[in-house]
C-alpha cells in the first residue's frame, strides 16, 4: 500500500472500489474528511472491515493506544459513508441527489474511524494520533480546515448515524491544533467548562431575583434574554 500514513499498520480489506475491488476514485478528487466513532474495539474493527460480507470499511483506524491502521488507499474509495439520509446540504461539496450520491460521496472523501463507543472521550494517545493523522491529510490532500470540509458521519446522515462521532468527539481541540491554536489540557478544559456553567447559573439567579418586581411581559422577554445568554456560556 503505497504513499501510507507513517508508522500505521496495513490491513486488508475487500470493501472498497467502485466496482467493488476498483483502484481510483472516479475521476472524483478528495476534498474531505469524514470522521466516525466505531462502536467497538479495535479488535472488531478489523474483523468487520476484512469481512466482504459488512460491506462497509474505512481508509483508516485510530486506536485508543494510539496506533493507526489503514485499510484502503488514500487513492481509492472506501464505504465508510455512503448511506446519505437527511444530509447536512449546507456541506458544498456534496454532490447533487440522485442515485449515484451516496457512491460520490465516498469518492471525494476520506473516512477516519476512532476505536470506542458514541459519549467516550478518545484517550490522549487517540486524541494525538489522529491530529497528526489529519494534519497529514490536509497537507497532503489540500482539505480546507473548516466545519464544511472536516465533518462527523452524522453530517451525511443525521437519522441512523447522529451518534457518530458523538457528543464527546473533540473538535474544537481538533480544529484548534489543525489551526495551530494551542490545545488545552483535560484539566485546564474542566476548570474552563465550570467557569462557564457558573456563569450560565449566574445569569439564571439574577433573573429569578429580578422576577417579581417584573410584569408578565417584562418577565417573558428577561426569560427570552436569559436563556440566550445562558446558551452563549455554554456554547450551544
Amino acid at each position: 500500500m503505497p504513499d501510507s500514513f507513517p508508522g500505521s499498520t496495513q490491513r486488508a480489506t475487500p470493501n472498497y472500489g467502485y466496482p467493488p475491488g476498483s483502484s481510483g476514485r472516479g475521476g472524483e478528487q478528495i476534498v474531505a474528511i469524514v470522521d466516525h466513532i466505531a462502536q467497538g474495539t479495535k479488535a472488531s474493527l478489523d474483523a468487520t472491515f476484512g469481512n466482504s460480507n459488512s460491506q462497509v470499511s474505512a481508509h483508516f483506524g485510530v486506536m485508543r493506544d494510539g496506533t493507526v491502521h489503514q485499510y484502503v488507499r488514500e487513492e481509492d474509495a472506501s464505504w465508510g459513508a455512503g448511506l446519505l439520509e437527511k444530509p447536512d446540504e449546507t456541506l458544498s461539496w456534496l454532490p447533487p441527489a440522485g442515485p449515484a450520491r451516496g457512491q460520490k460521496v465516498n469518492q471525494r472523501a476520506i473516512s477516519i474511524e476512532h476505536e470506542g463507543f458514541s459519549g467516550e472521550p478518545l484517550t490522549p494517545e487517540q486524541f494525538q494520533a489522529t491530529v497528526e493523522l489529519h494534519q497529514y491529510l490536509v497537507h497532503k490532500w489540500s482539505i480546507p480546515v473548516d466545519s464544511f470540509h472536516i465533518v462527523g458521519h452524522n453530517s451525511l446522515n443525521s437519522v441512523s448515524r447522529q451518534g457518530c462521532p458523538g457528543p464527546a468527539f473533540p473538535w474544537a481541540d481538533l480544529f484548534a491544533a489543525l489551526q495551530g491554536a494551542p490545545v488545552r489540557s483535560p484539566s485546564e478544559r474542566a476548570v474552563m467548562n465550570k467557569q462557564r456553567v457558573q456563569r450560565a447559573l449566574d445569569v439564571v439567579w439574577g433573573w429569578s431575583e429580578r422576577m417579581e418586581q417584573l410584569s408578565a411581559a417584562q418577565a417573558a422577554k428577561e426569560l427570552k434574554d436569559a436563556v440566550v445568554a445562558i446558551k452563549e456560556e455554554v456554547g450551544l
